[in-house]
């Protein structure tokens, strides 16, 4: 008897999944996690909200950051939280320069429109307010303010401005 390679079967409502695993106060399960994180990229990547993208990657910043920094999930995520990685931790941690604010704004509020109208995400509104008015202003000033910048991201931006393939 030969068994066949079980394949990963999502469950229909993926966010109370996600849920479910935010709320045990422990350590997020990260092989728990990430397939669950993956199946709803995928239902995103395959939404109306996402059809005026070009890629989806910035979601899985503030997904990951989310875990590492807040033991949460997108389902549990608030927008004190949101705030936090958007314009605090994402310019200090990735290595991305000020042009792709409007990207990562722009597809952020795609993903939490998706997340409300899809599962009907509690928090999607207050979210929408953080990635709403000034966001994009907000976050290119911050991705382009060098003193926010964590070591590694210093060294990696000064190279790449010095003409250095980083």
């Amino acid at each position: 008897y030969e068994r066949a390679p079980v394949e990963y079967k999502a469950p229909n409502d993926v966010l109370a999944k996600l849920r479910e695993l935010g709320q045990g106060g422990d350590e997020l399960d990260e092989d728990a996690r990430t397939p669950l994180e993956d199946e709803l990229l995928r239902r995103f990547a395959a939404s109306p909200e996402a059809k005026a993208l070009t890629e989806i990657e910035s979601c899985q910043f503030v997904m990951n950051f989310a875990a590492d920094y807040f033991n949460a999930t997108i389902a549990t995520l608030g927008p004190r939280e949101l705030r936090e990685i958007v314009f605090d931790i994402i310019p200090r941690k990735v290595s991305i320069d000020a042009s792709a604010a409007r990207w990562i704004i722009e597809e952020n509020r795609a993903f939490y429109t998706f997340l409300k109208r899809e599962f009907g995400l509690e928090k999607a509104d207050a979210c929408l307010q953080v990635l709403g008015g000034d966001a994009v202003k907000k976050l290119e000033a911050a991705l382009s303010d060098t003193s926010k910048f964590g070591m590694a991201k210093s060294l990696f931006m000064g190279g790449q401005e010095a003409g250095f393939d980083m």
